[in-house]
């Protein structure tokens, strides 16, 4: 029912190195993205033009159809590749990504006529923490590609959106880091020591 789309795409610059592949409390961070994503998605894909380095994760990894689009290059293959309905494009670097969250936003989906369910943090929506309708979605991220429009929301306006304001998604999953996403390396060590408090 749900394709999850791990994102691992980016360059890791601010980071200094690969983010996906730094390890968080022994294992690389993009597995932690996959184990706690495995309870909620059908099937988890990876969307990377690095195939070799994700190997050992034994899932499916597919490059950028359309290279060189940035995020929303990565959503359009999560999109394409994906083989059910509905699709929850996500980073590799949300370490505390929330599966509660995710079954919530598919729950509301699948009784609503939405294409996407978003939720909202303190910082705006999270776009790499929806569900998406896979069927009404890919062709308004195609049309958004092709005219050299790759901003990740730049095509909201043409689908139908219900988003979580942020008491709803504190309902659904009360923590607050949820939405913590790795930039720097001072952001991996205190995303390690917020996870021991688990």
């Amino acid at each position: 029912m749900l394709t999850v789309g791990i994102l691992a795409g980016g360059r890791s610059q601010r980071m200094g190195q690969n983010k996906a592949l730094m390890l968080f409390h022994g294992i690389p961070l993009i597995q932690r993205v996959a184990n706690r994503v495995s309870s909620t998605a059908t099937e988890i894909n990876i969307i990377s033009n690095e195939e070799p380095l994700y190997k050992f994760l034994n899932l499916p990894i597919f490059p950028d159809q359309i290279p060189q689009k940035g995020v929303l290059g990565g959503i359009l293959t999560a999109f394409l590749r994906a083989g059910q309905s509905f699709v929850a494009p996500v980073g590799c670097d949300l370490p505390f990504i929330s599966p509660a969250l995710l079954n919530a936003e598919l729950k509301i989906i699948l009784e609503s006529d939405v294409d996407i369910v978003i939720p909202e943090s303190k910082n705006g929506l999270e776009p790499l923490h929806a569900v998406y309708r896979r069927s009404t979605c890919l062709p308004l991220v195609e049309k958004s590609i092709l005219r050299g429009d790759n901003r990740i929301i730049s095509w909201f306006d043409h689908a139908l959106v219900r988003t979580l304001v942020l008491s709803e998604v504190s309902q659904f999953d009360p923590d607050p880091h949820i939405f913590l996403n790795l930039n720097y390396p001072d952001d991996f060590k205190q995303a390690e020591e917020l996870s021991e408090q688990e």
